[in-house]
């Protein structure tokens, strides 16, 4: 069915005779707006339908909306007034600027629409229920959405629903929202301030760029199988109740910030496979789970945890990048949950980064480099015995090299001249020179150049075999 072009004036005339009882349709049309217009929707319910709008800027007001016309409710022994007014747009094309103002309604929906004016502001409004929901193969597309003091003198909150839109920039501010739905969105960027939202739910979302939420309030917030391809950021804000950000992603050279939060109640990021995460003045009073999370690096910097962290099963890509004392605090936390196997895993990136730290001494550095390669910090028994046998085979060789050019009663030497001597022969004395103390053994003895080799020796050999000790009892500390 073709649609009839008419201009502005013409469907202000059908606005300004609307029905005050019913919702008024108004379809298939073709609107020119020659100049900047206003429809006052006071007491008319309108709905667009199948219309295209094109030319000057179009805004939509209530002249009446100091005075609220509306219905008392009680829902879930919650009391907030219902509009009778609602205004809808469904499967319409929006060119021109767009501004719905100082309106009291009982919903305004967009569905299946095509916005893509620079201005698209709702402003100053108390509306029960807002719903951007596209269809399930007709999204929103939507340039730029401005959404600004949703309240009134009864601070009234809103249910608010955002599903299937393709939205270029989405911006939030001074709203008070009951429930809010962000499902299966691709954004460019989103930005919320100094709004108070009781449950907040981002599921399944794209957002493309650098985005964040500011000074807000959340009594519930659940963010699952979202993607971020930029930076996310949440700054001087609190949450009252469980926040979930689980199942979420967010791609290279992209972080996660929280920026002086408080979180009064648990908190779970489990199962999210993040770039980097960071934490700064961050207090968490309960239960903070980090389990199966996978992260290029994390950083905590003044974050404290009242209760205790599960990091059970974190894997961190590049534990290089973290800070010494994030690594301590997550060290800390698992010491708290006694698990003591990443605990001793943590322990190695500490002691891998101090050894790289430029401020750790030369003797640090060489008492860390003796203990990573004799047993990994006490997590390779294996390295221990290498270790062990090594530091013998090697001292062993120096005392035989030196007793080539000596007068002495042990008789073995390296000699290419003289006959060798019976490999049994040789590792019966190679044991005794490891594991022997030697403080009875007149023939080491017989020479004080091969005493003090031998003593020499045994510091770095009883060291190899205290670190085969140490590395065994990893599982029992």
């Amino acid at each position: 069915m073709g649609k009839t072009k008419v201009d502005g004036v013409f469907i202000k005339v059908i606005v300004d005779n609307s029905n005050p009882h019913i919702e008024n349709l108004i379809e298939n049309y073709d609107i020119e707006i020659n100049e900047s217009i206003a429809f006052d929707i006071s007491e008319k319910s309108l709905k667009f339908k199948n219309c295209n709008f094109i030319g000057s800027e179009i805004s939509f007001f209530q002249n009446n909306s100091k005075k609220l016309d509306s219905l008392e409710v009680s829902e879930t022994k919650k009391r907030f007034k219902k509009h009778k007014i609602s205004l809808q747009f469904e499967n319409c094309s929006i060119e021109n600027g767009l501004t719905i103002e100082k309106s009291n309604l009982n919903y305004l929906r967009f569905s299946e629409v095509k916005i893509s004016s620079e201005i698209f502001n709702i402003l100053s409004c108390s509306i029960n229920f807002i719903s951007f929901s596209g269809g399930l193969n007709n999204y929103n597309s939507i340039k730029n959405l401005t959404i600004m003091n949703l309240k009134d003198d009864l601070e009234e909150k809103t249910f608010f629903s955002f599903e299937r839109n393709i939205i270029k920039y989405f911006y939030l501010s001074y709203a008070y929202i009951s429930q809010s739905w962000m499902t299966k969105n691709t954004i460019d960027s989103i930005n919320i301030s100094d709004s108070f939202i009781d449950d907040l739910f981002i599921l399944s979302n794209t957002i493309k760029e650098k985005s964040d939420i500011k000074k807000c309030d959340f009594t519930r917030i659940n963010i699952k199988r979202s993607v971020f391809h930029k930076d996310f950021e949440f700054e001087d804000s609190n949450f009252k109740d469980n926040a979930v950000f689980e199942n979420t992603s967010s791609l290279k050279n992209s972080s996660f910030k929280y920026l002086n939060v408080n979180f009064e109640k648990k908190v779970s990021f489990e199962n999210s496979i993040l770039f980097s995460v960071k934490f700064e003045s961050v207090f968490f009073k309960e239960i903070v789970s980090f389990q199966n999370m996978e992260c290029e690096y994390i950083d905590f910097n003044k974050t404290h945890f009242d209760k205790v962290g599960y990091f059970n099963d974190l894997t961190i890509k590049s534990p290089e990048k973290c800070s010494i004392g994030t690594l301590r605090t997550i060290k800390n936390q698992l010491n708290k949950t006694e698990n003591k196997i990443d605990y001793l895993k943590f322990s190695v990136f500490e002691f891998n980064n101090l050894k790289n730290d430029r401020k750790t001494t030369k003797s640090d550095y060489a008492l860390l480099w003796l203990n990573e390669y004799s047993n990994n910090f006490g997590t390779s028994w294996t390295r221990g015995i290498c270790f062990t046998l090594i530091t013998g085979i090697v001292f062993f060789l120096i005392l035989l090299i030196v007793n080539s050019f000596l007068n002495s009663n042990y008789p073995l030497c390296l000699n290419v001249y003289n006959e060798s001597e019976e490999f049994s022969f040789t590792l019966n004395y190679f044991l005794k020179f490891v594991f022997n103390l030697g403080f009875n053994d007149k023939e080491i003895q017989s020479n004080g150049w091969l005493y003090f080799i031998f003593i020499f020796a045994k510091i770095f050999i009883g060291f190899g075999i205290y670190q085969t000790i140490q590395a065994f009892r990893k599982y029992g500390k």
